[in-house]
């Protein structure tokens, strides 16, 4: 007797279907986030990965400006809590205006608040958009995929976003 007669006799079998592979929408982005309270830094990092980002954490706008000016590979966006101590959003983003090589790098605040003063404050400190927290989970992928679109298109045209 072989030893696969042990075993039992050879079956036909099929491959169950694999389940389809979760959205990720965010694949291949490279997103700063700048937030300082460590829940919030939980849940977006957790988000976005899952969404197939590569996020790097930064804990306020220096450490941002720090990372930007240390990173050789440039990030595809920013997300930017506007509220932090040390150096906040706003700061934090007139900085990186200033700075030739990130005029097409997309800055997205992200607030407490879903006020339209502060919207039209990030606006004019040079942020390109805002996502309210509680995070909407889809506006905010909706967001960052809009703009990392529009700065690579800008970038590549080496016009101004």
């Amino acid at each position: 007797p072989s030893s696969l007669g042990a075993i039992g006799p050879a079956t036909s079998t099929t491959a169950r279907p694999r389940p389809p592979a979760r959205p990720t929408p965010l694949a291949g982005t490279r997103i700063l986030l700048v937030e300082d309270q460590p829940l919030n830094q939980e849940l977006a990092l957790e988000l976005l990965e899952r969404a197939g980002a590569t996020v790097t954490l930064a804990d306020d706008g220096q450490i941002a400006l720090d990372t930007l000016a240390a990173t050789a590979t440039p990030f595809d966006c920013v997300l930017m809590d506007c509220q932090m101590p040390r150096m906040d959003g706003y700061t934090a983003t007139a900085h990186i205006r200033r700075n030739p090589r990130w005029q097409h790098l997309p800055i997205i605040a992200m607030t407490a608040s879903a006020l339209v003063t502060d919207r039209e404050q990030a606006l004019l400190a040079g942020m390109n958009d805002h996502v309210p927290k509680p995070l909407d989970v889809q506006q905010m992928f909706t967001v960052i995929e809009r703009w990392v679109k529009a700065g690579r298109q800008a970038a590549a045209r080496g016009a101004p976003h």
